[in-house]
């Protein structure tokens, strides 16, 4: 459950990322970096995999370097991600 809490508070740094510190871009990337190789290590699923990538996405983004088209991806990825945990979690 803390992961999925974690990846919403990801989405919503990368939402505003604009306006934020970078620092909070430098940390949900670190985090969705690590996250990614554990559960890339553990489980070996794809979605570990795009995880990763956003988190290393999110690590370049700290630089300045940011292409809207990919962090619209990353948000989208994460809050569908979200989403889908909690409809389970209310759901079930």
């Amino acid at each position: 459950m803390i992961f999925y809490i974690l990846d919403l508070l990801t989405v919503i740094i990368l939402i505003l990322s604009n306006i934020l510190p970078n620092n909070l871009i430098l940390y949900s990337g670190i985090y969705l970096f690590l996250k990614g190789i554990i559960f890339i290590i553990i489980s070996k699923d794809i979605a570990s995999v795009i995880d990763f990538i956003c988190g290393i996405y999110m690590v370049i983004m700290f630089f300045n370097f940011k292409i809207y088209f990919l962090t619209v991806l990353c948000i989208i990825w994460l809050l569908q991600k979200t989403a889908v945990y909690f409809i389970i979690k209310i759901g079930g």
